[in-house]
């Protein structure tokens, strides 16, 4: 949702368009927290030669403080930020969300999917995304929506 050249204003008129047109919406802001991490991962996988590596972080940061901008925005009962260098680790944080979300903890998962866990290993990295990792998990079958009722 936010990339590039896009300063407060603009993310207070999508913040805006967002209450306007989806009042009832609840979002989750996914962010990752390892600005250098995330920068070496992108220029692996989009780019043929090594880009500035400093400026991507710090262009990935600014995307990171806008997106944490539009959570205090949309305010505590719209938005909720979760870092993926937190959850992807961890599947309690993640299922913070869920609950968040307003379904009931018999939603929760118990592992993470992993889609392509494998490719940023060096002897996997040309066999293709998407191939690698566990790929199914089943949830309770007791799972239910309970909205604000917990």
């Amino acid at each position: 949702l936010i990339h590039g050249k896009m300063d407060m204003e603009d993310v207070s008129q999508i913040v805006y368009f967002l209450k306007h047109h989806f009042p009832c919406t609840r979002y989750i802001i996914n962010f990752r927290s390892d600005a250098e991490g995330q920068a070496e991962s992108q220029a692996s996988a989009f780019y043929e030669r090594q880009p500035n590596l400093t400026q991507a972080e710090k262009q990935l940061q600014q995307e990171v403080d806008l997106l944490k901008q539009m959570a205090k925005l949309l305010g505590e009962e719209r938005a909720m930020l979760i870092d993926s260098s937190k959850w992807t680790k961890d599947v309690g944080e993640l299922n913070k969300a869920v609950e968040w979300l307003g379904f009931h903890k018999t939603c929760a998962f118990p592992a993470l999917l992993e889609y392509n866990t494998g490719r940023t290993s060096a002897k996997n990295k040309n066999e293709g995304s998407y191939q690698h990792g566990k790929t199914t998990l089943d949830l309770d079958p007791r799972c239910r929506y309970v909205g604000g009722r917990r």
